[in-house]
């Protein structure tokens, strides 16, 4: 995953024909209920080679300031909670292309942004992040299953009756 600040990335978005600037780069969290939005297309399609995790998250903030970066994550998962993370859970290397897209993203940052190459500084380095994106309830897949069971039986029950 790598940072990149919103007025970058709306920079390159524009370049790319994509007005997000009203929400994903003021600072508000999308909500991230789709894969097919113009900007996860453009990613995914810059990345190349079937990728089908890029994204951007931008961090819910709880007080009246708005996020002022966003994150590029090349592989992500949910966490309600908690979550162990074991080998292999995420992917340990980016994409082939990723580090292209990072590059390509950042190199729209100019000298008022306050750095002349932010590919090459370290805190627009991949690491690993956690965001709070927003705080929805979330249904992890596990209970979605226990409560199918559950209307089936009911179903089963109430027709016997």
């Amino acid at each position: 995953m790598s940072v990149v600040p919103l007025l970058v990335l709306d920079a390159f978005l524009l370049a790319n024909n994509i007005n997000e600037s009203e929400v994903l780069c003021s600072g508000f969290p999308p909500f991230y209920d789709e894969d097919s939005d113009q900007v996860t297309t453009l990613l995914r399609n810059k990345v190349g080679s079937g990728d089908a995790k890029t994204r951007v998250f931008v961090p819910a903030r709880m007080s009246y300031k708005r996020a002022t970066s966003g994150y590029i994550a090349y592989d992500w998962t949910v966490v309600f909670a908690q979550r162990r993370f074991d080998a292999g859970d995420l992917a340990e290397h980016p994409p082939v292309g990723f580090e292209e897209l990072r590059k390509e993203v950042l190199s729209y940052a100019n000298a008022s942004d306050g750095a002349e190459s932010l590919a090459d500084d370290p805190r627009y380095q991949n690491a690993l992040y956690v965001v709070i994106t927003d705080e929805r309830t979330y249904i992890p897949p596990e209970m979605l299953q226990r409560m199918k069971l559950i209307c089936l039986r009911y179903r089963r029950i109430c027709k016997s009756n």
